[in-house]
Formats: C-alpha cells, structure tokens, sequence
C-alpha cells in the first residue's frame, strides 16, 4: 500500500468551551403581614376628629363650632379611606415583586435556553458521532488537529445524554428578620436545576494519562470502537500510538483495527502491527517502548521537573479485550511510576466489575442495551461523578470503512513536530558521523581547516539548511568569542546547550579545546559530560553551597592568569593563535610546547551566580575584554534576562541564542526583537542573532533522544508463536526471547528498567576511553573528613609493620595543600626539621587541634620506625591522647591527672 504525506495546518477548531457558571439573583422577601406604620398613620385623622368635637364643646354658638364639625366629618372620612386602603397594599406589593422576579427569571431562562444550544451546536462539531468521521478526515482542516498541548487532547466522544455544563446558583442571604418567598424560590431553583444540565449532548471523557480505565458490560467492544475511532481520526500517529490484545475467538470483531496507522510499529504502511491475541504478547511489543518511557521520565525527574515527562510523550493508548477469558494488567517497569506517568491508558474490557484492575481513574458500565453510565474517580476516597448516555451506533463495517480511510495516511516532514528520530538524524548528519556507533574521531579532529575550527552546527533552519555556530573572534571571520543564550521553561535550552557541547567535544580534540561547565541550579544538563576528556571541569549545585562560588571565581581568575603566563613564557606571544602556530613549529622540530587549548566556558542559570556574588560581573567583564587573545570562550545562558543584570557586558556577547520567551520584553532584551516570543510552543526552536549580519530561525538538534536500533538488530527479531489461522490481524513480529514457561511477568524479558542509548551516551561512551591532554581547571573541593589513607592510600604491610608511602626522613604526610587558584592540590607534609625542629598549633575550642596532633603521632609511626623516632605527650585539656599509648612509638603519655609528671 502506498503512503500519501498529508500536511496538517494550524487549527482552526477551537477545543470546546463549557458555558460560564450563573449567579441567579434570590427573589425579594415578603412584605410583612400587618403594617403596623400604616394603622398609626391611620390614628391621626381619629385623633384629629377629636380635637374638632372639643373645639365644638368648647365653642358653642360660635363659627369656630361650626368649623370643627365640618373638620370631624373630614377627618373621620379620610380615616376610613386610609384604612381600607392599607388593608390591599401589601397583597399588592407581593404581586407586583412577584411579576418583576418572574419576567427576570423569564428573561434569564430564554439567555440559558440560548447559550445551551449554542454549547450543543458547538460540541456536535467539536465531538462529532462516530458515522460522521469518516467525512471529517477528508477535510485537512481537520483531520489529526489535536496536538499534545492542546486541552482536548484525547479526548474521545463516547456517547450522547444529559451532562452537567455549567453551576448555577441562586444567591441567598442569611437574614433572619427575612421572610423568604418560597414560591419564588422554587422557581429560581427550578430554573437552575433545568439549565445547569443539557439534555442530548456529546459525552466526551479525557483519556489522557489517566492509566487504567475499566469497560464493564457484554457490548465493551462497541464502546471502544467508538473511542478508537474518534481517537484515531483527530489525533495523529505522531501523537497516539495504539495497541490491542483481540482474543482469537473476537479477531474478526478487531479486523478492522489492523488498518489504523496508529497500531503500527513502523512508518510503512505494511509494518508490523501492535496487535496481539494475548496480554503477554503485546506486552513483549510494548515492553522496549515503556523501558524507553521509563529511563526518559527518571531523567526528567532527575532534573527537578518530576510529572513533566508524561506532556512529552507520544500518547499510548492500550485496548485490552478480557471479556472472555482471565483479566490481565500491564504494569509499569519501574514501580517509581504509574503508567500514567508514562503516558499510558490502558482500556480494560472485562465482563464484570470483579475482573477490573485494582485501581481505575475512569468505568464505564453497561445498564441496558444502549445506556451506559460513565464514573469518574476524582479522588482515592469518594463517590465518582455520574453520568448516564446513549451508545452513539457504530457498526464494525463503518470502523473499517474509517480505518481504511486512515491507512495510508501519514504527516509530511514539516507537520511532524515531535519527532525524536528525525531529531536525531539531523544532528549525526550534521556533525558528519555515517555511523554513531563507531566514530572515527581521529577523523573529526585531524580535518579541520582555519575556516572549519571551533564551528559547529547547532540545528537547522526552517529551508532544512544548517545553521552553524562559529565561536571564533570576528577578525577570523567568526562570530563570538563570547555569547548569550536565553530561553523559558520548557523551550529546549538544555538540550540546545547538550547539542552545542556534543558539537564541540566530537567534532575538536583534547589539544583544541578545552571545557569547564558551570550549573548553578545543580540540574542535569551537563552531567553526562563529566568523563569528556575535554572537559576540565563540571560545576553544579552551586546554590547549596556558596563557598564553591567563590572557589569557581577562584579557579577560573587563576586559570586567565595562567594563560597570561603561557604566553609571556612562550616568548611575549599575543594571542592563543600564535601560540597554536608557535608550538606546531616547535612540535616539527622535535621539541616539547605544552598545549593551550581554546576554552569555552558555559555557565548556565549566570543570573543566579550574579545574584550570590555580584563581583563575578568583574570577571566576566574581564574574559569579555582579554578572552579573545588568551582564548576563552564565555556563554552566558540563563531562563531570562533582567534590566541591568549585564552591566556593560552586553557589548562583549557578539552571538546571542534566543530560545522562546514568555514576552516579548525578554525577547528583546536577547534579540532586540519580539520574535522569540512567537516561536512555536515545542522545544528547541530559536533565533540565532549575531550583530547586524546574521538573524536566522532554527530547530535544535536532539541528542538525548533513543538512538534508532541498527537494522541488523531488528532483522534479529523473529517470530515465536504462530499466526493464527488465516487472519491478517496479527501481523506481528515478537522478540526472540520467548518467555519459559511459568515464569513471572516481572522476570520475564524486558522487564527489567534498563536506560536506552541516545546519541549522547554512545558518543561519549566512546570519548570517555581518550586519555586527558591538560590538567584539569577544577579541582573538587577538599572534603569535609580527610583521612591518611585518602592522602597516600591504605597502610601496607612491611616487615617493619604497616606503612604508608614516605617522603625524606622526618617530613610526615598530615593533610592535603588545596591551591584552586593555581589548579594545584598536593599532600601537605611537617618538616620536623624546620624551625629547629620546633612548632606550635594555634586554633580556638573545637578547631580540631586534638584531631591534628592525633594524626601528626599516627603519621609518623606510619613512616618511621620506632628506633627512628618517639612520641610523649601531654594533655592538659582532657584523655584525648591517650589512645596513643597503644602505638610502639609512644614512650608516654601524661594527662593532668598525673602531678608527677
């Protein structure tokens, strides 16, 4: 079958988007019963009546009598119009909040009728039925346009029914001088009970790293079709690798399956499936691909990122089909991790819930012909959410029809995005390596040209051309000598700084070039270096230590000087070029010219070190101005850059790597420019800058990546266990390690954690074997605790007694002399025949002056004997010398417990 490459574009689908929770406003409370404010109002034209009775009583015959009568009768009117009138204000009131709260609530009702059916358009396109997805794969637009970062990321539809979509709460006060209107609160809760579930939606469940998910129920095939071809159509091979366990008496019920790209082991169309009849079988297929998981997330749990591996992985979906027989569970090969810390979902179809794995995010369980009900475990302990759906109809002939589709289909170079293989190839091809299993490096370091040395490919750019790294001064037409390179979490500036180092160590010899590597965080970035030849010294954890900082600004000052002196030795030569030309001339002449290899020191997390010790800026301010002649190379590498941080360094980093940022302000800081801020959200892209000359985009090469197996291995894989019958289903090849029989899953073959080789581990495998041509730069620091035998080894036995190695007579080895500066530790020997054979220790309470005398006695009865030399002492502080009085040196020893004395 032919393959046909389809690109896939940008997406133009947006994941779903769940309608936003409602806050419903709670109804007014009632007004009270009995108005007790109107009735006293009320009393007042009462009270007025009685004073115009009095004016008449008290006025009689007069017009002032006359005017009261008429004011009584006025008064005793609008009393009786005011009373009426209170006794329906309130029922009025009642009715009027009533009829404003329900047109709210109508008003509110027809935005949630409208916004829940904007949501069910949206999700029917979103996740559409399975039927339909064979004609979504004919729109490229579409097909495959789920990436791994995206929030839907296998998310599969599996159904449709009435699904909760948004909260929706009514809000209530706690005042209990309230009445509350119940009436009008049953119907706002009504409102909510009835919008805050939609009714005949898409049921769509993330299976992304969720590890074991149960189907329980006689028809768990048709759910999992279901779920493998929405998978399958909107998820890429790149992306979602598949695998199936298919009983021999199910195989045609899975027949359809063999013609996915995802169940393939390879890139053919014809390839090897990942298709098996029993657990064990797909375990043997399997098991290399969960080693290679596990060995890459110990790695990135090393690092300091633990849980960030799974993100990184192509997504490995496992459909294991037990309904008929004995359940079975693939397990991960180091307990550390789950399988989903590796990015695996396994999907266990099993007949009842007694068969199910012991531990399970997620079930799915038949109760009835077409209702299913899907948990979901949020939590160890707790109730699962519920909900009930309909089986969408999918028949085996409309799977096939789809995966047929599916078959030949496969994504072009430039839509691959993930693609560790083709990572690796281009950086062997870019280094020039035919084989990376056997490097000719006498090769690599003997061809190189003045235009050739210290250049290096770092990646290659978006026309898939290289994009090369000279780290010589512009006078020699290079771009450094110094640099800068910045780069987020997660941009791949780790693994830029890996290829830069792999680069440099393959490609030049120990008497070229020569490296100190500088973590300040501790990560491990450059821990694989550490038995390089070339390098001279590997630096991390810093921040746990702040006297090492100062002993790496030691070290490096003391490692200028030194260069600065080679050259004044070597007869006042400027620069490291001439002294290069210098000592081939000698070297002719039969003569001996210590080499000075170029240096290139990288200090990753350089912020950090600036922050713990802000005079390092002197020194870097130093090696910018004098690193081009005495050849020392500076990159400076770090997450992002602060204003003012460099302090006039800026002008000495000639070549900046700009990886992608989380602004575009910390873009412009290293490029001057946003653009590192829009690269793409996978690791390793990035711009190379250099002055106004060069601006070129690039893709890292990958060096950590598994080294692809030899074809000679994999002709090696044979077949152990026959097809079966005449299906094509399983068109498997198994290892030709057929596990015994009886044996357990975990002593079986492939069981054991073992770490993949990369490109990295092979070729530094292979560089650890050369011999070192300069001494190293750092020296570790001393230890905390020294021992005799850590300065000269373990005490041999002689005729004389035990020894260690002596020096001249009477010098004895006591400690070890630590000179970072000059690069230079060596034993420290008293000379008891200096100052007259007479000397004094001087340190305050607990300076372990003790523990000094007690090994100056132990040294010397080590080296000499005792006809050569005797030991008395006295102490006048407590009993710690007495142990000494066992040695046949020691004539005596004196505490102050004896006055004799």
């Amino acid at each position: 079958m032919s393959v046909r490459l389809v690109h896939r574009p940008a997406r133009i689908t947006p994941a779903l988007t769940f309608p936003e929770d409602t806050l419903l406003q709670e109804p007014a409370a009632l007004p009270d019963a009995e108005q007790g404010g109107g009735n006293a109002i009320a009393l007042i034209p009462l009270v007025g009546s009685a004073g115009a009775m009095t004016l008449m009583m008290t006025m009689r015959g007069s017009v002032f009598a006359a005017f009261g009568a008429i004011l009584m009768i006025v008064m005793v009117v609008g009393a009786v119009i005011m009373f009426v009138s209170n006794r329906g204000k309130a029922e009025r009131q009642r009715r009027a909040q009533r009829s404003r709260y329900l047109d709210y609530l109508e008003k509110t009702r027809r935005q949630l009728r409208m916004s829940e059916d904007e949501f069910r358009t949206s999700a029917g396109g979103t996740y559409p039925p399975p039927p339909h997805l064979t004609g979504l794969i004919h729109d490229d637009a579409r097909l495959w346009e789920r990436r791994r970062g995206n929030t839907d990321f296998l998310t599969v539809r599996v159904g449709a029914g009435a699904r909760p979509i948004r909260r929706i709460e009514v809000r209530a006060t706690e005042d209990p001088s309230k009445i509350e209107d119940e009436f009008m609160m049953a119907e706002a809760r009504l409102v909510a009970r009835r919008f805050s579930v939609a009714a005949d939606v898409p049921v769509a469940v993330s299976l992304d790293r969720v590890g074991h998910v149960s189907v329980v129920g006689p028809d768990g095939g048709r759910l999992a079709r279901a779920v493998l071809a929405g998978a399958t159509a909107l998820n890429s091979p790149e992306d979602l690798q598949v695998g199936l366990v298919a009983p021999e008496a199910r195989a045609a019920e899975w027949e359809w399956a063999q013609w996915l790209p995802h169940a393939s082991r390879g890139a053919r169309a014809e390839g090897a499936l990942r298709i098996a009849p029993t657990l064990e079988a797909l375990q043997a297929l399997v098991h290399r691909e969960l080693e290679s998981r596990t060995s890459r997330a110990a790695e990135v749990a090393r690092s300091g990122n633990a849980g960030t591996a799974a993100r990184a992985f192509a997504r490995l979906l496992l459909v294991v089909d037990a309904r008929d027989g004995a359940p079975g569970f693939i397990e991960s090969p180091d307990p550390r991790f789950s399988l989903a810390d590796l990015g695996v979902t396994v999907l266990h179809l099993v007949a009842n819930r007694l068969r199910e794995p012991e531990s399970i995010r997620i079930r799915f369980t038949q109760s009835g012909p077409e209702t299913w009900i899907h948990e979901h475990y949020t939590s160890d302990e707790g109730l699962p959410d519920r909900i009930e759906f309909s089986l969408d109809p999918f028949t085996v002939e409309e799977a096939e029809t789809l995966a047929r589709e599916l078959s030949p289909l496969r994504l072009s170079e430039e839509s691959l995005e993930h693609s560790e293989t083709r990572a690796v190839a281009a950086f062997t091809e870019m280094m020039g390596i035919p084989d990376i299993r056997s490097v000719d490096f006498d090769r690599l370091w003997s061809r190189h040209t003045e235009s050739t040395f210290l250049r290096v490919p770092i990646g290659v750019d978006d026309g898939g051309g290289q994009v090369v790294l000279d780290l010589k001064e512009s006078a020699q037409f290079g771009m450094g000598p110094h640099g800068l390179c910045v780069g987020a979490t997660g941009s791949g500036k780790s693994e830029l700084l890996r290829s830069l180092v792999l680069g440099l160590l393959a490609t030049h010899g120990q008497e070229d070039l020569a490296m100190v590597l500088v973590d300040y965080k501790g990560g491990a970035t450059f821990a694989p270096f550490v038995n390089a030849p070339q390098v001279s010294g590997l630096i991390t954890n810093l921040s746990d230590d702040a006297t090492l900082v100062d002993r790496v600004y030691t070290s490096l000052e003391g490692e200028i000087l030194r260069r600065q002196e080679a050259l004044r030795a070597a007869g006042n030569i400027n620069d490291i070029t001439r002294y290069r030309l210098r000592r081939e001339e000698v070297l002719a002449e039969g003569g001996a010219m210590e080499p000075l290899p170029h240096l290139m020191v990288i200090i990753d997390e350089f912020g950090e070190l600036l922050t713990a010790r802000p005079d390092f800026i002197d020194l870097f301010l130093q090696i910018g101005r004098i690193g081009r002649s005495i050849g020392v190379h500076l990159l400076l590498s770090s997450q992002r850059i602060e204003g003012g941080r460099l302090q006039g360094l800026e002008t000495y980093l000639s070549y900046r790597l700009g990886l992608r940022t989380l602004s575009e302000g910390e873009s412009r800081s290293v490029l001057e420019t946003p653009d590192a801020f829009h690269l793409p959200p996978l690791p390793g892209y990035g711009y190379l800058k250099v002055d106004t000359t060069v601006y070129s985009r690039f893709r890292a090469g990958y060096v950590s990546g598994e080294l692809p197996a030899p074809e000679a291995e994999a002709a090696a894989v044979e077949e152990w266990r026959p097809r079966i019958g005449t299906s094509s289903l399983y068109r498997v090849r198994y290892p030709s390690q057929r596990p015994e029989e009886g044996q357990s899953a975990a002593a079986r073959p492939g069981r054991q954690t073992t770490t993949a080789p990369t490109v990295m581990s092979t070729i530094l495998d292979q560089l650890q074997l050369r011999p070192r041509a300069v001494a190293p730069i750092w020296l570790p620091p001393l230890p905390d605790v020294l021992t005799l035998s850590q300065i000269d080894g373990p005490p041999h036995a002689t005729p004389a007694g035990l020894r260690i190695t002596a020096g001249e007579p009477l010098r004895l080895p006591i400690g070890i002399l630590d000179d970072p500066g000059r690069q230079d530790q060596r034993r420290w020997e008293l000379d008891l025949t200096a100052a007259g054979g007479n000397h004094v220790v001087v340190g305050g309470p607990q300076s372990g002056k003790t523990t000094l005398l007690q090994t100056i006695a132990v040294s010397a009865a080590l080296t000499h004997g005792p006809d050569e030399l005797g030991v008395y002492a006295l102490d006048l502080l407590g009993s710690s010398l007495l142990p000494l009085e066992g040695l046949p040196h020691v004539g005596g020893v004196a505490t102050r417990l004896d006055p004799e004395v």
